[in-house]
């Protein structure tokens, strides 16, 4: 092409253009970029945060609240702590807070009473209606038996009670859920899971069903429900019940060493869960003391038993010893043998009475036990003891020595009856005063007025907590499915550099809904109609990025096209010619999609003739090219649409066209249909000096932007830079560098 004078020249020759390298690779992401991701989401994010919240929340109103009832024993660190019977105790047998004790709280045997006494095989609850019947009864408040709701007369919608006393079901009704049903002045019926009835009666009375021994007996000991009401009854197995309860009960000490044991117990019911509590300490305690009182009967009957033998011993002692006397008179007994006497008759006290403790600990312990070998060990050593002074005093003279042994033995005889008599008095009074037991209630469990549960302070700050982690994750998650987003980002993925950034425009929206509507063409330019767009802004930047690609380009036709249609390809083409014209150039827009094109309609331009003509041979490209508003800018519409235009657009004529346009124009731009659509694209752009591939911000994964080069690349088009058309102003302000303030004029320029 040859300059014409004044003009300015953009395009320099057949120079091959060479792309700008790509960034280098960045190392992850950094937190700022994090933060504006997340608030280019926000609504995204707060929509988890709302809807766990709901979740949270219907939760927390279809839970029934929890009851917790405490009850506190004391375990004292001796059994029977009575004055003046420490020794008594002692003789008993020690016990201490420890973990048997608490094991003992939950055995078995105690919650098995306790389930008994309270009636915890038996569960009476009204029939609720799904989904959100549950929070109608609780939103209810109590009070009168709410009216049926939308007709549905079997639930209860709030105000319903049923407490029963008794329940005796045969074992094949055992754990099935039978039906009462509320009828008037306080009668019901009761009807297996079948239907069929099994007893009618009446509140306060007990009622009993046919059948023999496999009949049903019910004890209802309040009704308070609206005729027609359902509830739920049903008999538990009773193995279950305890099992249950053991696994919900806790037993723990408070403080260490303290002998103070808690008990608790959480349930729905606040007066049934206070009732369990003392009914488990009340078993307990009675358990205990009849453990403790049947050790001390053990121990007072042992004895009991051997105060007859030692009562004969001391009466042969005592007859031995007397008749001896006669025998050979009186004795006086040397000081030396006084000694030795009273010094064996205080080894074989001693020893008699660690004979009587082992007898009493060889009833509870084996003869392994630590406390049974002790002893075994102190009366071996006294035994030997007792055989020294036996040798030392065979050296006395024979009626002295019998003198001195039967007062032994008179001595021993009476001391170890009295210690004897003295201890089984003691016992036998302790015993029958029944004090005993080794724990007592401190504090029985009341009646909670406030639920401990479901924690709504706590429940809402962890569902906002999810609700914003899963949020952010999916902000996140989404930002690498949208991918193309950020120019940085874009550049670096695809090598490709990024000619302008446009922003979403308002004032083109309401344009675009203009030109959609039918009628006749009329002009429809944002350029044109605001100049002082924001979008306008970044478009004047794309003219001058394009101004100097085509320095290097082999010919002044600019293709633009992109992945996938309603990516703004149109919009940018028709303002980018606006704004290249304003500047004094010739430029000429020339629509190639010959299967949509509306570039005559943005324009104002008849459809016809246009490129599908000049392909065929029925128009001169005179009479195809239409004149605009502005006089620097032409326009070649597509034409009535063709049968074949991919083999319109593949033959020679496409480029003798843009040879002799280029000629006439400085700059042709050729608007063509999506790459990934059609194949029309790589046939123009082939002929192209740049390749434009304008692309909708967030639009287009990562995957597909690369596809859609790889796609030209295969028909000989290299892709020279990317428009990122429709950025949202949140994500203008994004950055890899932070944010920057952008600076708008008004149409007056101020």
């Amino acid at each position: 092409m040859q300059p014409r004078a004044g003009d300015t020249t953009i395009y320099a020759g057949p120079a091959a253009f060479v792309p700008r390298p790509a960034a280098p690779p960045r190392n992850g992401v950094t937190p700022g970029e994090m933060l504006w991701t997340l608030l280019d989401r926000k609504w995204l994010v707060l929509s988890f945060v709302a809807g766990t919240l709901a979740l949270a929340g219907l939760y927390l109103l279809n839970k029934p609240p929890i009851y917790q009832a405490q009850a506190l024993v004391r375990l004292q660190d001796r059994i029977g702590a009575m004055p003046g019977f420490e020794e008594v105790s002692a003789t008993i047998g020690e016990s201490t807070v420890s973990a048997a004790e608490m094991e003992l709280i939950r055995s078995r045997s105690v919650l098995d009473a306790a389930v008994g006494e309270v009636g915890l095989d038996v569960e009476a609850r009204p029939r609720l209606a799904p989904l959100f019947g549950r929070v109608l009864y609780r939103l209810h408040g109590g009070g009168d038996p709410a009216p049926a709701r939308l007709g549905l007369k079997r639930y209860s919608w709030g105000g319903d009670r049923i407490r029963v006393a008794r329940l005796v079901v045969p074992d094949s009704l055992a754990g099935q859920p039978l039906v009462l049903t509320a009828q008037e002045a306080g009668r019901y019926r009761l009807a297996d899971p079948d239907g069929a009835v099994l007893l009618e009666g009446r509140s306060g009375e007990p009622a009993t069903g046919p059948g023999g021994e496999q009949r049903v007996e019910l004890l209802v000991a309040e009704l308070i429900a609206r005729p027609g009401t359902e509830f739920v009854v049903e008999k538990r197995g009773r193995g279950g019940v305890v099992g249950a309860l053991g696994a919900n009960l806790e037993v723990e000490e408070r403080g260490k060493a303290s002998g103070l044991v808690a008990i608790r117990l959480q349930g729905t019911d606040p007066a049934r869960v206070a009732a369990t509590v003392n009914a488990i300490a009340a078993a307990y305690l009675r358990q205990n003391n009849d453990r403790i009182s049947g050790q001390a009967n053990r121990t007072l009957e042992h004895f009991e038993s051997q105060l007859p033998p030692l009562r004969k011993a001391v009466e042969r002692s005592e007859s031995a010893y007397n008749a001896f006397q006669t025998r050979s008179g009186i004795v006086n007994l040397s000081q030396a043998s006084e000694s030795a006497l009273g010094r064996s008759v205080e080894t074989e006290r001693t020893l008699a009475e660690l004979q009587v403790q082992r007898a009493e600990l060889a009833q509870r312990y084996t003869e392994q036990h630590p406390s049974v070998a002790e002893l075994d060990s102190k009366i071996q050593a006294l035994r030997s003891q007792r055989a020294t002074m036996d040798r030392r005093m065979r050296a006395i003279p024979a009626a002295e020595l019998q003198t001195a042994r039967l007062t032994r033995d008179v001595r021993v005889a009476t001391d170890l009856y009295l210690l004897l008599l003295e201890k089984t008095q003691a016992v036998r009074m302790v015993a029958t005063a029944g004090a005993l037991g080794s724990a007592r209630l401190v504090e029985a469990a009341v009646v909670p007025e406030l639920p401990s549960g479901p924690g709504l302070a706590l429940a809402l700050p962890i569902a906002m907590v999810v609700g914003l982690v899963a949020g952010s994750v999916a902000a996140l998650g989404r930002k690498r499915v949208e991918g193309a987003a950020d120019p940085i980002d874009l550049e670096e993925a695809t090598g490709i550099p990024v000619f302008a950034t446009i922003p979403h425009s308002r004032g083109e929206a309401s344009l675009f809904h203009r030109v959609s509507r039918r009628g006749p063409p009329r002009p429809a330019m944002l350029s044109l109609v605001r100049p002082g767009d924001v979008a306008v802004e970044d478009l004047r930047t794309l003219r001058t990025n394009l101004q100097s690609a085509l320095l290097g380009a082999r010919n002044n036709v600019v293709a633009i096209t992109g992945p996938s249609p309603q990516v703004g390809k149109s919009f940018v083409c028709v303002n980018l010619a606006y704004l290249l014209a304003a500047t004094k150039r010739r430029v000429l827009v020339l629509d190639a999609d010959l299967r949509r094109g509306e570039l005559h309609r943005r324009l104002g331009v008849p459809r016809e003739p246009g490129l599908a003509e000049l392909l065929n041979g029925t128009a001169t490209l005179d009479s195809a090219i239409s004149r605009t508003g502005s006089p620097q800018l032409d326009v070649i519409a597509a034409g009535n649409t063709p049968p074949d235009p991919a083999e319109l657009l593949g033959g020679p004529e496409l480029q003798r066209l843009l040879t002799e346009v280029a000629g006439r124009y400085d700059v042709v731009l050729v608007d063509t249909p999506a790459v990934l659509a059609v194949t029309d694209s790589a046939l123009v752009a082939r002929h192209a000096g740049l390749t434009l591939l304008v692309l909708r911000s967030g639009a287009h994964p990562l995957p597909e932007v690369d596809l859609t080069a790889k796609r030209l690349a295969q028909g000989g088009v290299e892709v020279g830079g990317t428009v990122l058309n429709d950025v949202r102003e949140s994500r203008r302000r994004y950055g890899r560098y932070g944010r920057y303030r952008r600076y708008e004029y008004d149409d007056a320029g101020r």
